[in-house]
């Protein structure tokens, strides 16, 4: 369509799927947009937007295809998409499905325009949604895409009935609001209320605070599940000049939770009440980035149980300009990989030395060793690409030897990893490559207090969300880290990857009572327990809190309104100023191909107290408010350390079971 600056007018078009078959769909008469036209050539989606009336029926809901329109005859369209897959024909009748045209423009520019859906007709069965693609730039520089009203009529709730993450509660906490965002992925929910847009985007820009996504308020976060906000879903490799404020969901009548989705290249500040974020990524852009090639080559053999480390490590001291030769010393050679000619290795930026230069901590890349002469690596990729040589002195890199194994079975705790030495600069972190059957059943990949301390810490809970960790794999501060790359996983319920307990535990574990600390999201508030915060920020406990129960952020920062709460440290009561700290989770990033499995219990990021001690808040001065506030707590001490982060890609999942998601 070129470029179009402040269109009017309807510029979707919309028509009742009447009948389909594999590739080709009946219409009912279409309103036609100014735009997109039913014709050859143009691309649709196909969705499914409400029932036929069943106040029961969910399974199917909003869930939807994209296709492209092959040929047309009559009211019949060819496609070259196979909606069956969707929703297969004998569902057909218990629900109602619509074509959308999907406007296609070079550039948008919306700056003082307003871009509105007819609203869906129950009797019309289409309408509601927005479908927008920009193979440039859309600019938002003051004008919106406004949704209220024109989701499923609020008096027609039997055509929406809520799905079992809007029924049955859990939607209405932050634990998971952004797993409930998420579904917009595969369900493209259509509320009684508002309506919905997708838009596709090679540069999204926003430059006008005015500017609205959805309804009229500015940022408003989910609201309970008897609401219909709208559904948003915005992919764009470039995001420039982001405000939340666009970002617009809220309802206050109807029926269905406002979501948004959001994936993207570029690092956007986290916020799961607002908005579910990811950044863009397959599995062959995400392993060209790391040199990640393939899933090891199994030379190591097979392996069952093993008792000694997998991984061997050398402290790195120096880079050459080219990235390609490394100095090293401290050489360790008692793990199962050793560090040669012809091995796989990772190397690894593990500790800063000066808190003012954090950006690289935890940046990680694959090479593969062509020579060794005993002080030097000769490798096959250029380091340069996630680190700068100049910055040696300011950070502590080491080169880890990755264990390539054929087949492995750990039904045991594995304790084996190296903990990280601050003498010798290496260690805290487990790295596999699995070529064949990685079974973990009742196995455990345990790397509690194999981390190390507060230098370890990155800053950045801003830009760190979901599969923000794709390119970073800090070391934990107390726990270590695992890096696992398999082709096919078998899992069971007492699997666990980084410690022993339950990757479902929300916040960081306490002391023997499970007062809770620590926690990405924070932790939560316990009658007369502190609670912790998170990693570089989170959530803040009792702001009343006693001498037993001190409260505020646990190793980290937290922003609660005016009040700005930083610190970590552990005593036995909110007076004290102990040195002790909780132990951060481990950080766990793992590719797999197949997995048979999807447990979050198997993932152990959780936070812990420190080993054998009771210990509470430190009082931290507030920016402003005049008060001073405990970080961690919890009666008696015993509050956990902050949880850690998990980047999880997985090419197929057999079964799933989303019980205790936090964050997905």
């Amino acid at each position: 369509l070129g470029d179009v600056l402040n269109p009017s007018g309807q510029i979707n078009s919309y028509a009742n799927v009447t009948a389909y078959t594999n590739k080709t769909i009946t219409i009912g008469t279409a309103s036609n947009g100014v735009y997109e036209k039913f014709t050859v050539g143009k691309e649709i989606m196909l969705h499914v937007s409400a029932t036929n009336g069943s106040s029961t029926e969910t399974t199917y809901l909003g869930r939807y295809a994209v296709a492209k329109i092959l040929s047309v005859s009559g009211s019949v369209l060819t496609i070259d998409t196979d909606f069956t897959e969707v929703l297969p024909t004998t569902e057909f009748s218990k629900y109602q499905v619509q074509a959308i045209t999907i406007a296609q423009f070079k550039s948008l520019t919306l700056s003082t325009s307003t871009i509105t859906p007819p609203a869906y007709n129950v009797s019309n069965k289409y309408g509601g949604i927005i479908l927008l693609k920009c193979s440039g730039k859309i600019d938002f520089s003051g004008g919106k895409i406004n949704l209220v009203d024109k989701g499923i009529p609020t008096g027609n709730t039997a055509y929406r009935p809520l799905t079992y993450q809007e029924s049955n509660g859990k939607a209405d906490t932050d634990k998971y609001s952004g797993w409930e965002n998420h579904i917009t992925i595969s369900q493209f929910l259509l509320n009684c209320g508002d309506g919905a847009a997708m838009i596709w985007a090679k540069n999204f820009s926003q430059s006008g605070a005015e500017s609205r996504i959805g309804g009229t308020a500015a940022g408003v976060q989910f609201r309970r599940g008897t609401t219909g906000g709208s559904t948003i879903a915005l992919i764009a490799d470039d995001i420039s000049g982001f405000d939340c404020s666009i970002i617009s969901k809220t309802k206050g009548s109807g029926r269905g939770l406002g979501r948004c989705y959001i994936a993207s290249n570029t690092k956007l500040r986290n916020d799961e009440g607002l908005y579910a974020y990811d950044v863009i990524s397959d599995s062959y852009r995400l392993m060209r980035k790391l040199n990640i090639k393939n899933y090891g080559d199994g030379s190591m053999g097979d392996i069952t149980n093993p008792t000694v480390p997998f991984n061997n490590y050398a402290k790195v001291t120096g880079v050459s300009t080219d990235g390609k030769t490394i100095a090293y010393s401290n050489k360790s050679t008692n793990g199962m990989a050793q560090i040669g000619a012809g091995s796989l290795v990772m190397f690894h930026v593990s500790k800063h030395t000066d808190s003012t230069d954090m950006e690289l901590l935890g940046k990680f890349i694959l090479a593969k060793v062509l020579a060794d002469d005993g002080n030097t690596l000769v490798l096959d990729t250029d380091i340069t690409k996630v680190f700068t040589p100049d910055k040696i002195s300011k950070y502590n890199c080491q080169i880890i030897s990755i264990a390539q194994i054929n087949n492995l079975t750990l039904s045991s705790n594995y304790t084996y990893t190296k903990a990280w030495s601050d003498t010798t600069k290496t260690g805290g972190l487990c790295a596999l490559a699995v070529k064949g059957q990685c079974d973990l059943q009742g196995g455990k990949i345990n790397v509690e207090y194999k981390g190390g301390g507060t230098a370890y810490a990155r800053e950045g809970l801003a830009f760190i969300g979901n599969a923000q960790m794709a390119d970073i794999l800090p070391i934990g501060q107390g726990h270590g880290s695992v890096f696992l790359l398999a082709d096919d996983v078998l899992t069971d319920d007492n699997t666990r990857i980084g410690a022993t307990y339950s990757g479902a535990e929300f916040g960081g574990r306490g002391d023997s009572n499970m007062n809770l600390g620590g926690g990405y999201a924070g932790g939560r508030t316990v009658t007369n327990h502190g609670t912790g915060g998170g990693y570089i920020g989170g959530g803040v406990g009792d702001i009343n809190a006693s001498s037993t129960a001190g409260s505020g952020a646990g190793a980290g920062k937290a922003i609660d309104g005016s009040r700005v709460y930083t610190g970590g440290y552990g005593s036995n009561s909110q007076d004290s100023r102990s040195s002790i700290q909780g132990k951060q989770g481990a950080h766990l990033f793992i590719i797999i191909n197949n997995l048979n499995n999807f447990n979050m219990s198997n993932y152990s990021t959780g936070g812990r107290f420190a080993p054998n001690v009771n210990y509470g808040g430190f009082p931290i001065n507030a920016t402003s408010g005049g008060a001073s506030y405990g970080a961690g707590g919890g009666q008696d001490g015993g509050s956990g350390g902050s949880g850690a982060f998990m980047f999880l890609h997985i090419n197929q999942i057999g079964e799933i079971d989303t019980t205790g998601v936090t964050a997905a």
